[in-house]
């Protein structure tokens, strides 16, 4: 399994930037996920109060697992969109705490974020 990250490689800070994390199931067995364990797309970047952004989680985050079954070459992911980037360049995130003592996977990207 792996995570990939979809987002521009350039962004003007004062343009909507739409990033996508995708967990992929690139083996040839279904394997079981939870969907509450998926983390991302989320930015390293302050947001316009200087707090740190909230992280993209199912809404049913911290409840009951949300378990899912990958099939072979199959995908799950979510999209996001972002504004106020600040200038200069950001960190992409997506990661995933595997079930049962497997072991948590990771991806990141980076933006430059144009004036």
């Amino acid at each position: 399994m792996r995570i990939e990250i979809h987002c521009p490689s350039t962004v003007r800070a004062s343009e909507e930037c739409l990033i996508r994390a995708v967990l992929f199931n690139d083996s040839y067995v279904p394997v079981d996920i939870s969907r509450n364990a998926f983390i991302g797309p989320d930015v390293e970047d302050p947001s316009a109060t200087g707090a740190p952004r909230p992280s993209s989680v199912e809404p049913t985050f911290g409840g009951p697992d949300q378990p899912l079954t990958l099939h072979p070459f199959s995908f799950y992911g979510r999209q996001r969109s972002f504004t106020g980037l600040s200038p200069g360049e950001i960190t992409v995130t997506a990661r995933y705490r595997g079930l049962q003592g497997e072991p948590e996977i990771s991806a990141t990207q980076r933006i430059h974020v144009q004036p």
